[in-house]
């Protein structure tokens, strides 16, 4: 059986989620009735969360390469629990994945994740740094790309919130190609 650091994050995107050579992390609620729940945020369908994630980063000039590339992505449970996320069921699970996620920072998907991990502030795309339980947490809260988030209406909360992420992305080390570099090319070599 291959290991996970063997995969390459982009050829095997559905099978390693979480990769060594991923800078950022992704933490959305659980997966969607049509989901597979060992995919999490992954950016297909395009209707789907991820996908319009990634056709915010796509007007940046990102990939579906760069987005694979760039961030390991986990739910915060790992069922669908309905139409309403339970945040009082997903709170325990929060500092686990925290945890499993460090030294990353974490990019959390919505108040119900915020709130589950604890997150000090209601201010999105700002990052925070704060401890949750025993590990030193560098979070920051975008909005939910869901397709009933009002706030995605407004083309400029769009933008803001993709220019957060490539901004992110490009201060831990990660180059995208609008940029005239190559995503991750400084990750993928250390």
């Amino acid at each position: 059986m291959t290991a996970v650091s063997e995969l390459d994050p982009v050829r095997h995107g559905s099978r390693c989620p979480v990769h060594p050579s991923h800078r950022l992390a992704l933490v959305g609620e659980a997966p969607g009735p049509h989901t597979h729940a060992d995919m999490p945020l992954y950016p297909f369908p395009m209707q789907s969360a991820a996908g319009r994630l990634l056709a915010m980063l796509r007007e940046l000039g990102w990939t579906r390469g760069d987005y694979l590339r760039t961030f390991a992505r986990a739910n915060l449970l790992g069922y669908y629990p309905g139409a309403s996320f339970p945040v009082g069921r997903a709170r325990p699970e929060a500092p686990l994945l925290a945890q499993r996620l460090a030294p990353r920072p974490l990019i959390l998907l919505g108040r119900g994740v915020a709130m589950a991990f604890r997150f000090p502030t209601d201010e999105v795309l700002c990052w925070q740094d704060y401890v949750l339980e025993h590990t030193l947490v560098r979070a920051a809260i975008v909005p939910h790309p869901s397709g009933r988030n009002l706030w995605y209406n407004d083309p400029a909360n769009r933008r803001a919130a993709a220019e957060f992420i490539d901004a992110s992305a490009r201060e831990l080390g990660c180059e995208n190609k609008s940029a005239g570099g190559t995503l991750l090319s400084s990750a993928l070599a250390g």
